[in-house]
């Protein structure tokens, strides 16, 4: 049994906290529910931020669950919905790890963000677990068999221009 199995297991003295990583192409953003920053060996530091997730809400038929992520409005990942979708995906892992042995932590639920809005002074973030979006068959963008950047959008290096005819109706 682990050092994190026997904390979990305790009745007493369990003060587990959440660390959420959201991921944009190269860019990341770390943020932690405990009352100061804390570091995740391979991962990196989590800086203390008002954030908290409800229960992973499971789907009967999938098996799937889909969670909501709650993050102050002053938090730049609500700015990254401020158009109707991100021109790339925001990912998001949930760690949890104990405020007394942060070394010892579990990957929690891993997925995407799919959809913010405002609620009572906060910007809510629904996310979509990586198991739903496997078993999904709709594409959310366009992409090239040899490139991950979806067509037209920054670091394509295809211009749409080079691709549009003009036509008379």
């Amino acid at each position: 049994m682990t050092d994190f199995d026997v904390v979990e297991q305790a009745t007493s003295g369990v003060s587990p906290v959440g660390c959420y990583e959201f991921i944009q192409g190269d860019r990341r953003w770390l943020y932690t529910s405990a009352d100061e920053d804390i570091t995740l060996p391979g991962v990196g530091v989590f800086r203390q931020e008002l954030i908290s997730s409800g229960d992973i809400q499971h789907d009967s038929e999938s098996g799937t669950g889909g969670i909501e992520v709650y993050v102050p409005r002053s938090s730049p990942i609500p700015e990254l919905f401020k158009s109707p979708l991100p021109p790339q995906p925001v990912g998001l892992r949930i760690y949890v790890a104990h405020r007394d042995t942060p070394d010892d932590f579990r990957a929690w639920w891993p997925g995407r963000i799919t959809a913010a809005a405002p609620r009572d002074g906060q910007t809510v973030l629904t996310g979509v677990s990586l198991i739903q979006l496997l078993q999904n068959d709709v594409s959310g963008m366009d992409f090239g068999p040899t490139c991950r950047h979806p067509l037209f959008g920054a670091g394509c290096g295809v211009v749409q221009a080079n691709f549009t005819d003009q036509a008379t109706l």
